[in-house]
């Protein structure tokens, strides 16, 4: 009896709070992720007593609170003393725990003890504010945290100088657009509707006045969001005047200059444009206004020329071309000055007469001269590449009347497709023949027929075809090019591993060297392989040459592209590849994690990867094996699942990477098959080894070639002279065993078969055999 009586004063005595009524609140601090801890217990708010408070216990208040990580545990009452009663103390988290009220306390011996100059207090790293739901972390829609918790704010107390707060807080830069109506999504809780009334230059916006009268009566559908950028003023140095000189760029508060290579008219354009200079006359080089100093800033803005400022315009990517200050950009704007800054060159260059007579084309220049005045041209908008995932691979269409339509490959070849490279500004082209339709046939009209140009055109506009819409072609023709600037990221094992990024024909290593884990968590919401990534650690490469070094997300990046690095092959690594794991969880460590993605269309909004995860295993080396493709089955388990073949159906290793593909979940057949392709087309045959193959009835073998390289066209119709397929071996017992049970059983592909993710080496791909599928 002693004992049961014991037992239950100690469950009283220390006891697990467990009641769902239970939350928790920071009262009295001076921003709104600090202050004295209280709880809400029957009914009312109370203190928590300061006796075995630490670290740890912080750390659940600031978790529970969304308000990041403890950054100070205060004691004996550092916020002022409370009122009301002592609801707990002697907390014991764990530091796992999501909500204090699941850590042990004793609430009863706090009661007892404890007085109000000994309250526990907690400092969390959080702003109190932050962006949700936008492309990237300095975007979304507002929220910030009081002691109701968090809300949103309400479209129409917001303005610009509010913005300009809030960017400044989150240390992401200006203010790009101020976005009502719900423009990020709608959120939860509630919607703070007090007017801010900030003058722009505070740090924070809680120490911003506000209007007490809640004059309008907002919902979620008033939601307000954000767009910052981290370029926060600009200026050109060095020139005649302020509306001539060397580009600089503030990127927080951190000048620097502009690369050659990342710039172009249009750009110049909205420069010019901003700084109240006029338009935009000519992109010169380091000749004219002297080599600059410090950081050289390489982001490509991809503007259209409509833009009223260089921050409004998107950045497509990070130019990885060398460049040092010998490549620092010039602008001269259309000031009235500008006669005095060209005579004064005619002047200092004998030969510019010639070059200016020469230049005056509105295509891109091809002057002699260093000091040449460089305008482009180019038309991009109106050609496109779809299917890769990329701007710079995939099925040609081009813009006409209206719509989208594709291109036959009567008469294409290489020279063909070096134009459409360069109007892409993707570099060269890589096949040497003419391309198939690798990245599956288009659909609508057929516009452009019997195309030849010479090679040397800026656009294909300038190139000869048979007219718009005249042509004897069906879309198993389409036209495909892919360009030496296209680019793909992977993890050797699927979902984990080695980080490898294929970039001008071939897969080469990502290196250690400065990766931190919300460039990890990236690489993992590219591929569709979960929301974080692990800590990079790093391993022996397994590629001869090294591509990339110190890639470094910044937060103003929503794409893997537009991180910086080291430019291609300049790197410092020896064999030291970053080498990480993914996970579906989210982590406060890295804020990338915590991102949300969007499956309907949104110029605002994150979207959802549609790339599909695969990898290869069981067999001897990374390169054979059971092929198995990741899927998600439900919000907390992600398997690898089985990828069946059919025999009505021809593997194409274009569709692996199509646009097509619907979030990454589509049937394994749709995947590894070309779409729209008929069953009239097979025959079923069975060779020596009582194995099923697949051949091709209709269809000439040339249309089924490599998705990078377009091997040489085959003469006989028998199967080696198909390219990419898989050669399916027997599975052995013992094999089929060694497979993990989270994976399930594809194929078995030979060692001596390319690897359906493994296009390598442009010259070696298209001369390799190839082989056909087994049912």
């Amino acid at each position: 009896m002693e004992n049961c009586l014991m037992l239950m004063f100690l469950c009283y005595m220390i006891k697990l709070i467990t009641s769902d009524s239970v939350s928790v609140r920071l009262v009295n601090g001076n921003i709104p992720c600090a202050g004295r801890v209280e709880v809400y217990n029957d009914g009312q708010w109370g203190t928590v007593c300061q006796y075995n408070w630490d670290m740890t216990d912080a750390a659940v208040v600031c978790r529970e609170l969304d308000c990041g990580t403890a950054v100070k545990a205060t004691y004996d009452a550092h916020f002022g003393q409370g009122s009301g009663p002592i609801s707990t103390g002697y907390v014991q988290c764990s530091g796992s725990e999501t909500a204090l009220k699941d850590c042990k306390s004793n609430s009863r011996l706090a009661q007892l003890v404890c007085n109000h100059g000994l309250d526990a207090g907690v400092i969390c790293s959080g702003q109190g504010l932050r962006l949700v739901d936008g492309l990237h972390l300095c975007s979304g829609r507002v929220e910030m945290f009081r002691t109701e918790g968090w809300g949103s704010v309400c479209d129409a107390v917001f303005d610009q100088q509010d913005a300009e707060v809030v960017c400044k807080q989150l240390d992401c830069g200006a203010p790009v657009q101020v976005l009502g109506a719900a423009a990020f999504g709608k959120g939860k809780g509630p919607v703070w509707s007090e007017e801010f009334q900030c003058r722009g230059n505070e740090s924070q916006i809680h120490v911003c006045s506000r209007s007490s009268s809640q004059k309008y009566n907002c919902s979620h559908d008033n939601d307000v969001g954000v767009i910052c950028s981290g370029y926060t003023d600009l200026r050109l140095v060095n020139g005649s005047d302020s509306c001539s000189g060397r580009v600089e760029l503030q990127f927080l508060k951190e000048w620097g200059t502009v690369c050659d290579a990342c710039w172009d008219m249009r750009a110049a354009s909205v420069l010019c444009k901003q700084l109240n200079c006029g338009i935009a006359v000519s992109v010169v080089g380091s000749d004219w206004f002297g080599e600059g100093s410090g950081e050289i800033w390489a982001d490509v803005f991809d503007c259209d020329g409509n833009e009223t400022k260089l921050s409004e315009c998107s950045i497509s990517s990070w130019s990885r071309a060398e460049c040092s200050h010998r490549r620092d950009v010039g602008v001269i704007c259309s000031s009235e000055n500008i006669h005095t800054t060209l005579n004064s060159w005619v002047s200092d260059s004998p030969d510019s007469k010639a070059h200016l007579e020469n230049c005056s084309s509105s295509q891109t220049l091809k002057c002699s001269s260093t000091q040449q005045l460089s305008v482009k041209n180019t038309g991009r908008g109106s050609i496109r590449l779809v299917g890769s995932g990329g701007d710079c691979a995939g099925r040609l269409e081009v813009f006409h009347s209206g719509s989208w339509g594709t291109v036959c490959d009567d008469s294409w070849d290489i020279k063909d497709a070096h134009v459409v490279c360069r109007q892409l500004q993707c570099g060269v082209a890589l096949s040497n023949q003419q391309v198939p339709a690798w990245f599956g046939p288009g659909s609508g009209h057929i516009w452009l027929d019997e195309v030849e140009c010479e090679g040397n055109e800026t656009s294909l506009w300038s190139c000869s075809s048979s007219g718009w819409g005249k042509h004897n072609c069906k879309h198993k023709e389409d036209v495909g090019v892919v360009c030496s600037e296209f680019k793909e990221i992977r993890l050797t094992e699927g979902c984990e591993g080695n980080v490898e990024v294929f970039y001008n024909g071939s897969w080469g290593n990502v290196c250690y060297n400065q990766m931190d884990r919300d460039t990890a968590s990236l690489i993992c919401q590219e591929l569709n392989c979960g929301r974080s990534g692990s800590e990079p650690g790093y391993s022996e490469g397994l590629k001869s040459h090294n591509w990339l070094d110190q890639l470094n997300c910044r937060r103003h990046d929503s794409t893997l592209w537009q991180c910086p690095s080291s430019p291609w092959g300049q790197t410092d690594c020896d064999n030291e590849v970053a080498n990480i794991t993914c996970s579906k969880d989210q982590t406060r460590e890295s804020p990338q994690s915590l991102l949300t993605c969007s499956t309907s269309p949104s110029p605002y909004k994150r979207q959802c990867s549609n790339h599909v995860p695969l990898r290869l295993s069981g067999g001897n080396g990374r390169c054979s094996g059971t092929l198995s493709k990741r899927r998600h089955r439900t919000m907390t388990e992600a398997v690898y699942e089985e990828i069946q073949h059919r025999h009505n159906h021809f593997t194409q290793r274009g569709s692996l990477i199509s646009e097509e593909l619907n979030s990454g979940y589509e049937d394994a057949d749709e995947l590894l098959s070309a779409k729209d392709f008929k069953t009239a087309y097979y025959d079923d045959i069975t060779n020596d080894n009582g194995l099923k193959e697949e051949m091709v009835k209709e269809i000439t073998p040339g249309y089924y070639d490599d998705v990078i390289t377009d091997g040489l066209k085959p003469d006989l119709d028998t199967p080696e002279n198909y390219d990419d397929v898989i050669i399916n071996r027997r599975i052995s017992q013992g094999e089929t065993e060694r497979v993990q049970e989270e994976y399930d059983d594809v194929m078995s592909v030979s060692e001596d078969v390319t690897n359906l993710l493994n296009y390598d080496d442009v010259e070696e791909e298209s001369n390799r055999e190839g082989g056909y599928l087994a049912q």
